[in-house]
């Protein structure tokens, strides 16, 4: 992995754990990093979506090749990852600057319509962006097979990343964090 980088694989894999582990690793090869997780802790070190005390799990994400998705199911890149990846064009993200109603299509699918909102979270010193939440909507579509009462596939999914064109791992918020899993 890495970028730019090789891919190499080492051992005995059966097929679908090797599919799953050379998408991950192609994925970094274009530019892709880690799909992490974030748990953060508010007063009392109850758990909050987010807050200033937070601690990232590297392949946190369980919806995403780039985590976990890549170990236990084959699954789509997130949206900031698509985006990276020029999967999507600039027609398929819609900057968010005032409050509204937004509609967003799934992100499996090539489509003209919106599929990721960027909503800017911190600016630095020259207003620029340097970090944003990522919504996204998922269905259960092609290799993205999860069930129809899948909680993954009933809402929208946020994430935390930079400008497309910066290399990062994203950050899989936990928008119910009254669980202990960021797969809700």
């Amino acid at each position: 992995g890495g970028y730019p980088g090789l891919a190499m694989f080492f051992g005995s894999y059966s097929a679908t754990l090797f599919s799953d582990l050379t998408s991950h690793e192609l994925g970094h090869n274009h530019g892709g990093g880690h799909a992490s997780s974030y748990t953060c802790t508010g007063a009392g070190g109850v758990r909050v979506t987010l807050s200033g005390t937070c601690t990232s799990s590297e392949y946190g994400n369980p919806s995403d090749v780039m985590g976990v998705g890549s170990v236990n199911s084959y699954c789509h890149m997130n949206t900031f990852l698509k985006g990276r990846l020029n999967w999507y064009g600039p027609e398929n993200t819609q900057d968010v600057t005032t409050s509204g109603d937004y509609t967003i299509v799934p992100l499996e699918t090539q489509s003209s319509g919106i599929q990721a909102l960027r909503i800017p979270r911190l600016t630095d010193a020259n207003g620029n962006v340097t970090q944003y939440y990522y919504a996204e909507f998922r269905q259960p579509y092609g290799f993205d097979s999860f069930s129809p009462t899948a909680t993954i596939v009933n809402g929208i999914t946020l994430n935390l990343a930079t400008p497309y064109n910066v290399y990062t791992k994203t950050l899989l918020l936990d928008t119910t964090a009254s669980t202990a899993t960021h797969g809700d």
